[in-house]
């Protein structure tokens, strides 16, 4: 099984936040980068656990669920990000580290 590079995943996960975030304060890119280190490394792992067999693809779904609507949820309650904002940075963000992840683990992830 292949190593994942999480400081990579990471800076690329933020790259992609930022870039759907766009020019904002700098509250807001603080809280960006603190969850796109979440969301590398809690993909990571459930990639690493779905590659052992400890969860199937449903479970892996549901874990999925869980970081997305977390890492929406904190950026939400920055002040000066919409929802649509959110929900797209966060999509963004998770879309980078699946690929990254299924990559580097071949597990395929059901939403890339």
């Amino acid at each position: 099984m292949a190593s994942i590079d999480l400081a990579q995943v990471t800076k690329d996960v933020l790259g992609a936040m930022t870039t759907a975030i766009g020019s904002g304060s700098g509250q807001v890119h603080a809280f960006a980068r603190a969850e796109a280190a979440k969301i590398a490394v809690s993909i990571a792992e459930i990639g690493q656990l779905r590659a052992a067999g400890v969860i199937d693809e449903e479970e892996m779904e549901l874990h999925l669920d869980v970081q997305k609507n977390a890492s929406r949820a904190v950026l939400m309650a920055v002040k000066g990000i919409g929802i649509v904002t959110a929900e797209r940075a966060v999509n963004a963000a998770i879309s980078v580290a699946l690929a990254a992840v299924s990559t580097s683990l071949g597990v395929p992830f059901v939403r890339v």
